[in-house]
């Protein structure tokens, strides 16, 4: 099951098979509930009872999740070096990213689920990525790494769901990367 290498939290649960990877962070009976903060904008979609987080023209999409009793946050999702288009397609986003500010997003402190989706076959598309002379991939932003490791957080597609006091589950987050 590949998990991306940047989540080093200590998971609920993980789920998955080859195409995809579940992560769930936290657990209401312990409080150990999460907040989320971004980078973006918030869109009202028709029939769906929460809006969605989304990326704008202007800046990257960031996504954190921030304890709701510790106040420790955790990096859930990077635009600018997250999935295949991040890792291969996109241009570099030259900004600091220390200038964006987050903002929190409105719903109560609850249960994250992470879904990664893995459709991309690399090892039938190995000889056209370009590899250094340590054998690690190049990567667009001129960075390089492991080749299982871009595999893994290579992912083509990513969701975020809240997961509510009554066990409900509200999508929030929807991104094609590839």
């Amino acid at each position: 099951m590949k998990i991306p290498s940047y989540l080093t939290h200590d998971f609920r649960s993980i789920q998955g098979n080859g195409e995809l990877t579940e992560v769930y962070f936290g657990s209401q009976s312990t409080e150990d509930t999460f907040e989320i903060w971004f980078t973006g904008e918030v869109v009202s979609v028709d029939e769906e009872a929460q809006p969605y987080i989304m990326e704008t023209d202007s800046h990257p999409l960031i996504i954190i999740a921030k304890h709701s009793v510790s106040g420790q946050t955790f990096l859930l999702f990077d635009g600018t070096i997250h999935g295949y288009d991040a890792m291969f397609c996109d241009q570099p986003y030259d900004e600091p990213l220390e200038q964006l500010s987050p903002i929190k997003y409105d719903f109560p402190p609850a249960i994250l689920k992470l879904s990664f989706f893995y459709n991309i076959d690399y090892e039938d598309e190995k000889e056209s990525y370009e590899f250094d002379a340590m054998g690690n991939v190049m990567l667009l932003n001129g960075l390089s790494m492991p080749w299982e490791q871009v595999k893994c957080d290579g992912f083509d597609a990513f969701a975020l769901s809240v997961i509510d006091t009554q066990g409900i589950e509200h999508e929030i987050v929807n991104l094609e990367l590839a």
